[in-house]
């Protein structure tokens, strides 16, 4: 699937984490790319996730209330299926103008 089309879906929760990782996925086994490039970029989703979790961790430990907790839950949810699928179009894109030039 075309990049542009991929954008399309980078805001819809769960759909895309589904189409732009195994876009992602396709797009490594089709093109002739290094695989140290795949597994920085991974090591680059798990540092961010990590850094976004530290703050839930300490709101979590500070409050007893299950609908923050809740709630927390929801939104790092969603950050958490954002975070891998907006670095796979980013790495995408860089490719693509790395080969234009």
């Amino acid at each position: 699937m075309h990049v542009l089309k991929q954008k399309k879906f980078l805001y819809i929760p769960i759909l895309n984490f589904i189409v732009i990782m195994i876009s992602w996925l396709l797009f490594y086994y089709k093109n002739d790319v290094p695989k140290i490039r795949f597994v920085k970029n991974i090591i680059k989703i798990f540092v961010v996730c990590f850094i976004i979790t530290i703050p839930r961790i300490f709101v979590d430990k500070i409050t007893d209330i299950i609908l923050i907790e809740n709630f927390l839950t929801l939104i790092y949810t969603l950050i958490y299926l954002f975070v891998p699928s907006f670095f796979a179009i980013k790495d995408q894109i860089k490719y693509i103008e790395e080969q234009d030039m």
